[in-house]
């Protein structure tokens, strides 16, 4: 499975350099792109360690765009100056930024406001404060999973999984078909990826609150199974039909936050019936479909709520409370306790 996912398990029997290399620019790209914006919801790292992107020209359902760090901390994409004219001559500057790196770029944006005004960067930066305040309205996130690529880059997880656990059987001439649609596109991938209509979870082993699950299983002569990104996102797939060897049963399981301890899981045990079956699927994107898929979206929503709410929480509690370590719990300490919990969960938890 992808770093990019939070997974640790590498193996050096089933690489090959040259192909990593050309999936690193094409098929592994279009997965991660499809699932970015779940991911920069969550905040989570890559296996290695890596943050997550920040998502650029993020729409806001009031007008402008904003930037998205990874756990969904919004930061202003340009600079802000406004000028507020004073009695005598005077005004008064107030300047917005993202980061600090902005700040040349809005004394830029000044000059234009005031010609006659002359600030240098080095003399205003001890002015600057942090501050946490509202974006001005919804922030408008695009989820767009589909196409060759992107089930390109899910099936070549699915088949690293098997060919890691069954490093023989992975060459057997039954995989041929899907082989060549990883590596190179070819063939129909209505016979490899289905849309899963159920909107329910699947039913399976649980480490954290968004995890990513691979399971396959055979049903005669059909090797399939089912992939889950991030706690919800579930796509059925088949590697062959044509299988002729033993019954297979293989699983991965991974909490991407890595808080759950162990972080991963190589044999799960999983029902052979949590994994859909391939042929009761969709070939194509469907009403139905999409409104399971809008389901999960809602759910996995509802996570970052819950998982974003508890953190502030915890934050403030701790921003608070250690302020006054050793000391009686008061009514001003609980009233400023309960201030900042307003504060935080009004501006930050839609």
């Amino acid at each position: 499975m992808q770093n990019f996912l939070g997974a640790r398990w590498t193996s050096g029997r089933i690489v090959s350099d040259k192909v990593q290399d050309q999936f690193g620019k094409t098929i592994d790209v279009a997965l991660e792109r499809g699932l970015q914006p779940v991911r920069n919801l969550f905040g989570t790292r890559g296996g290695r360690g890596n943050s997550g992107p920040t998502l650029k020209k993020v729409s806001l359902a009031t007008g402008g765009a904003i930037d998205l760090e990874p756990g969904a901390r919004p930061r202003l994409r340009e600079p802000r100056v406004s000028v507020r004219h004073l009695p005598k001559g005077e005004s008064e500057i107030r300047i917005e930024l993202g980061t600090a790196d902005q700040l040349k770029w809005a004394l830029a944006l000044l000059r234009k406001k005031l010609p006659h005004v002359t600030i240098e960067a080095d003399s205003i930066r001890h002015l600057a404060r942090s501050v946490n305040s509202p974006v001005g309205g919804p922030v408008e996130l695009v989820v767009s999973v589909g196409g060759s690529e992107y089930f390109r880059g899910m099936l070549k997880s699915c088949f690293n999984l098997l060919g890691v656990s069954h490093p023989a059987l992975a060459l057997d001439s039954c995989f041929d078909p899907v082989r060549d649609f990883i590596l190179n596109g070819q063939g129909d991938m209505e016979g490899f990826v289905r849309w899963i209509l159920d909107p329910e979870p699947l039913q399976i082993p649980r480490l954290g609150p968004t995890d990513q699950f691979i399971g396959i299983i055979t049903r005669g002569q059909s090797v399939e199974g089912v992939v889950q990104f991030f706690g919800d996102i579930v796509h059925s797939f088949r590697l062959s039909n044509l299988y002729s060897g033993k019954a297979l049963h293989v699983g991965y399981l991974v909490d991407p936050h890595r808080e759950a301890n162990p972080a991963e899981d190589r044999h799960p045990e999983f029902a052979a019936d949590a994994v859909p079956l391939f042929d009761d699927q969709s070939r194509k994107s469907t009403p139905e479909g999409w409104k399971a898929f809008e389901a999960r979206l809602r759910r996995i929503a509802a996570k970052f709520f819950e998982l974003a709410r508890d953190k502030a929480v915890d934050e403030v509690f701790a921003e608070v409370l250690d302020q006054h370590k050793g000391e009686k719990l008061t009514r001003e300490i609980a009233a400023r306790l309960a201030r900042r919990l307003a504060e935080r969960l009004g501006s930050n938890i839609p």
